[in-house]
């Protein structure tokens, strides 16, 4: 398949108020990457009706082929994604016999008593798919809306990545055509500097996204692998121009790299500010 244009949308007061780290889509996004996909956009709303079917709408109207939604999938009032995403689809909601034993059947191996609002994790969008959560109580779900897919999945981690593994990573097909990413870990320069410098060469056809992240300044160069032969001159001019400003590259370990580098001489290192990380790394490698 072509690569497929990606979204994740995520719900959860929690997360714009700050209160918790939105490591789902980071984990999403790494997981579509190694297929050979781009995630396009992270969108992150309240657990509020009008704001849910705004970001569907949205994903919907920009053609994004595949949309993952992750939380507000509980037992409790503020847990409306599946309300929200079933008046997108204009579609009724049913209940589930068989996501209700499952329920019962997990708090019961559990020792958890069994409330009546768990009932409201077993209602799905008619026509949906159920995705089984084998780790917890909020089943997810798959439908689809004209051309484009919606993942809806549980907030927590944990049942997140679940899911992942037992659905979306084994239906998503590796992209025929896809995007790929070069990496320049540079040091001793500015990331002002880094781009007037590339900005002074003819990178037409790349994109090229810098990133500081102390104490070097990413530069990355985007393209589809069908492109690689027509980019190739231009790939070589970015990497002479960095080489000598560049410490590792792509997904390189750079204490792996010094490693190496020191090819069994006898070293002593000193640390203070990294109180031992450096050494014991050096021993893993």
């Amino acid at each position: 398949m072509a690569s497929a244009a990606t979204a994740i949308i995520a719900v959860g007061s929690e997360l714009l108020t700050g209160d918790t780290a939105n490591t789902n889509a980071t984990w999403l996004s790494q997981q579509i990457r190694s297929l050979g996909h781009r995630v396009l956009w992270h969108l992150t709303v309240d657990d509020n009706e009008e704001q849910i079917q705004k970001a569907l709408r949205l994903c919907q109207d920009e053609g994004m082929a595949e949309v993952f939604v992750t939380g507000g999938l509980g037992p409790t009032t503020d847990d409306i994604t599946r309300d929200s995403v079933a008046k997108f689809l204009d579609r009724p909601l049913q209940f589930s016999e068989q996501s209700w034993h499952k329920i019962v059947e997990l708090l019961n191996s559990r020792g958890v008593p069994i409330a009546d609002t768990n009932k409201r994790q077993c209602y799905f969008p008619q026509g949906s798919e159920i995705l089984t959560n084998p780790v917890g109580t909020a089943d997810g779900f798959l439908c689809q809306k004209a051309s484009t897919r919606y993942w809806i999945l549980p907030g927590p981690p944990k049942e997140m990545h679940s899911l992942w593994q037992a659905f979306s990573g084994g239906r998503i097909s590796q992209a025929d055509d896809p995007v790929l990413c070069r990496i320049w870990h540079t040091i001793g320069y500015s990331e002002s500097a880094l781009g007037q410098l590339l900005e002074s060469l003819a990178l037409e056809g790349l994109d090229l996204a810098y990133q500081s992240h102390a104490p070097y300044v990413r530069v990355k160069a985007f393209y589809r692998q069908s492109d690689e032969p027509a980019l190739a001159p231009k790939l070589d001019i970015l990497h002479d121009t960095l080489q000598q400003r560049t410490f590792f590259y792509d997904t390189q370990d750079p204490l792996a790299l010094l490693w190496s580098r020191l090819d069994g001489k006898k070293s002593q290192i000193w640390e203070g500010f990294c109180r031992g990380y450096v050494t014991n790394r050096l021993i893993q490698v």
